[in-house]
């Protein structure tokens, strides 16, 4: 029996010894690739940073000149146009909409409240008494 645990005591101890040596290489290989996804990060961002600029210095080339300031005035004006028609028709509608009355009304719309009728005695709200029957008399 003690050559049994001795066995797999030598045995654990080699498999200790390799998993401790195989951890080593993997965080080595972690390291690396850490190292490299850093490396192409900052390089992305690089070139980012490099086409943003040449866009902003390509703008502001394409600002000083007298054509494309004329364009860019037709462009607005252009918008500005479509987006005045847009709004008059869209208003045009709803006002169409607000003055149709929807189908079930009546000529004189229904008040919000509720209107006593000639000769109806006023109620106290929350009374369940019916009001009296004339109170004029």
């Amino acid at each position: 029996m003690d050559n049994v645990r001795t066995t797999w005591n030598d045995a654990a101890e080699k498999l200790g010894g390799l998993g401790s040596k195989l951890k080593v290489h993997y965080e080595q290989q972690q390291e690396a690739d850490r190292e490299t996804a850093q490396a192409d990060v900052q390089t992305a961002a690089k070139r980012l940073g490099d086409a943003v600029q040449d866009a902003f210095e390509a703008m502001g080339a394409a600002a000083k000149d007298d054509a494309v300031k004329a364009d860019v005035k037709q462009v607005g004006l252009a918008l500005t146009e479509a987006l005045k028609a847009t709004f008059s028709e869209i208003s045009g509608e709803v006002r169409g909409v607000l003055k149709r009355p929807t189908e079930g009304d009546s000529a004189r719309p229904e008040p919000l409240l509720p209107v006593a009728e000639e000769g109806d005695a006023p109620r106290v709200e929350g009374s369940r008494e019916p009001p009296p029957a004339n109170p004029s008399s």
